[in-house]
């Protein structure tokens, strides 16, 4: 509810305005061309309702009553009224002025309360979304604080099996050394190997790492230039063993054609499916490389024999730090970040993977690209939506 109190100024401006309308309408002679001079008395109470309040609104209208009554109202210059329909006029006049001013300051205090209540409801949203963000920043610190306790985890249980062999390799070879025995140089190969293949290995789990930051970071984006997939394929293979490469066979479907992609992006997404598809099959068993091109689209499949995957582990199966739990119990060494890379690259080109269990047993990947445009930009955003940042 409106309060009556108003300040000494509003007051004084309600007497200043009521005395200049009224010299106003004296100067002018209103009451004599004007039917109802009333009206200006009224129209005065409805703006000083508005500003000023209904204390003022109210006070201004007795005013106006005393000033219509004194200065226009026969006798003038008296507060004497000889007509009944003249005291009527005044009377209603009074009394419309009067509700007119306090019905006025009262829808004018609805109004403002109710913008006071539109900011009070604007603030609490605000606050809202902005513990919202807090919230959101809090989990993202809390999920960004478990993913590193779970890298740290996995790294340190995966990057000691690699470094255990080196370290063994490096015992024989110094203990060898020592006793200057001659190596049989078959035995001298078989150390080597097992140090550069351990070294290999230790290696592409830390490329793994870095690749992973720098396609959250948003800093590896797709360079699409024009590339022969054979190239690929080759550079791909050159970077394993070769018993490894012994157990790899190729097939590609005619005709073969070049493709828009980046070459390097595609090489690691081939890189990271073969050696998952060499690790989690049995060493005697084949892993099978498909590849069809054509002018729109690159389709690539990695096919092995091991366990397969399960219908519940085909959904996640490319979910960062991801090991289905069969594996997760097994001595196969492994972080779970591999496929996730293998996904962010192929979704950054626009394309699509997917993980099958394989007729016969194992499991089948596929990565289908389309074929674009040199002049084809990928989206920045690509990268970003694929790892869920």
């Amino acid at each position: 509810m409106p309060q009556l109190r108003a300040s000494p100024a509003k007051f004084a401006l309600g007497i200043i305005l009521t005395i200049l309308l009224t010299c106003f309408i004296q100067a002018l002679h209103l009451d004599k061309g004007f039917a109802n001079i009333s009206l200006l008395y009224l129209l005065l109470v409805f703006s000083l309702s508005i500003y000023a309040g209904r204390a003022c609104a109210i006070f201004s209208a007795v005013l106006s009553f005393l000033c219509l009554n004194w200065f226009f109202i026969e006798p003038r210059h008296t507060f004497t009224v000889q007509s009944p329909s003249e005291w009527l006029t005044l009377t209603m006049f009074l009394l419309v002025s009067t509700i007119t001013g306090h019905l006025t300051a009262r829808l004018k205090a609805s109004e403002l309360e109710a913008r006071r209540m539109h900011l009070r409801a604007e603030n609490l949203a605000l606050a809202r979304e902005v513990l919202i963000k807090k919230q959101a920043q809090v989990e993202a610190l809390a999920q960004a604080d478990r993913l590193k306790t779970a890298l740290l985890s996995m790294v340190s249980h995966d990057f000691r099996s690699p470094l255990t062999g080196i370290k063994a390799a490096v015992s024989v070879l110094q203990e060898e050394s020592s006793t200057l025995r001659p190596f049989e140089n078959a035995e001298l190969k078989s150390l080597l190997q097992g140090i550069e293949q351990e070294a290999d290995r230790l290696n592409r789990m830390v490329g793994n790492i870095l690749d992973m930051s720098k396609l959250e970071a948003g800093a590896w984006r797709p360079i699409l230039e024009s590339a022969a997939i054979e190239e690929i394929i080759g550079s791909t293979l050159s970077g394993f063993s070769e018993a490894d490469n012994a157990r790899v066979t190729i097939q590609l479907e005619e005709p073969v054609v070049e493709v828009f992609v980046d070459p390097v992006q595609i090489e690691q997404v081939l890189k990271n499916l073969v050696e998952n598809a060499l690790k989690y099959s049995p060493p005697e068993s084949t892993v099978e490389i498909k590849v069809k091109t054509s002018d729109s689209e690159l389709i690539m499949q990695v096919m092995d024999r091991g366990k397969g995957i399960s219908e519940d582990d085909s959904n996640h199966i490319f979910d960062l730090f991801f090991r289905a739990k069969a594996l997760t119990e097994s001595s196969i060494p492994g972080v779970g970040i591999g496929l996730s890379i293998c996904k962010a690259l192929v979704e950054a080109h626009h394309g699509k993977i997917e993980a099958s269990p394989r007729e016969g047993g194992g499991t089948t990947v596929k990565v289908v690209i389309p074929s674009r445009n040199p002049d084809h930009q990928v989206s920045p955003g690509a990268i970003n939506e694929s790892t869920g940042n």
